[in-house]
């Protein structure tokens, strides 16, 4: 009999500290590991511009380029190839229309004809800083002028009020670190800045968004800057764009 009770004592004692290690605490429930956190004001922005263009994978572009710099400033003319996520294609000219630069990626690897040479590295976490100052990587710059938003990998998603300019959404990584800012209009909530964070907590680069244009049932912006903390980088304005059904695999690569 003693024993009997002892045991249901021991049962129910071990309920009890199971009990007081579920609910109770200064942490309460505790998220899973690998589970967001994301407010649900940031959920509904991160769906509407997931949804952005979402069915667009071929385009080609023409514009007009500023890059600045520590020795100085120079402008011409691009043209640009694209297919998403990763297949990108730019020629570059001087302001004299003469060839500048090309720089062209399969996936793979990430080419740039630069001075008459080719060069070539992987193109997984490799940026354009080399060439336009600002470590962009080819697959935000893809998304950029594809007019969507690249999304960095996040862990937390919040929104917090930027007064009469409009919200901004907050993403985290581990560690309560700040990994991206998107800045939205007040009233129609399109972005309008967007701040990259380097894993060192400090401003990699920003983009900085014109107005946008619609064609053919998508939405695309008309300029964009992107800069470093000394406002140098690359500015682009859009003139014309098309939409195309395919493009050749062999225009991602260059060769001597």
């Amino acid at each position: 009999m003693i024993k009997k009770r002892f045991s249901i004592f021991k049962g129910l004692a071990l309920v009890l500290v199971i009990s007081v290690l579920l609910f109770t605490g200064c942490a309460g429930w505790q998220r899973l590991p690998g589970e967001k956190d994301v407010a649900p004001e940031a959920r509904e922005l991160l769906d509407r511009l997931a949804m952005q263009n979402i069915t667009l994978t071929h385009f080609k572009g023409l514009g007009a380029y500023r890059l600045k710099g520590p020795q100085g400033l120079i402008s011409g003319r691009m043209g640009w190839a694209c297919i998403r996520p990763d297949r990108f294609r730019t020629d570059i000219l001087d302001f004299s229309g003469r060839p500048f630069t090309t720089i062209a990626s399969n996936g793979q690897w990430l080419y740039a004809r630069l001075k008459g040479e080719i060069q070539k590295k992987p193109s997984t976490g490799t940026t354009f800083k080399r060439i336009i100052g600002t470590p962009v990587t080819v697959k935000d710059m893809i998304a950029f002028l594809s007019g969507r938003i690249p999304i960095q990998a996040y862990r937390q998603a919040q929104v917090r009020s930027n007064g009469e300019q409009g919200l901004v959404l907050i993403l985290k990584g581990k560690w309560n670190r700040l990994v991206e800012e998107i800045y939205l209009h007040k009233e129609t909530l399109l972005p309008r800045r967007v701040v990259i964070y380097a894993d060192s907590g400090v401003t990699a680069y920003q983009v900085d968004i014109g107005p946008r244009f619609n064609q053919d049932g998508f939405s695309f912006f008309r300029t964009l800057a992107f800069n470093d903390d000394q406002k140098n980088g690359l500015e682009i304005t859009l003139d014309k764009l098309w939409l195309v059904a395919d493009l050749p695999a062999s225009i991602f690569e260059l060769k001597n």
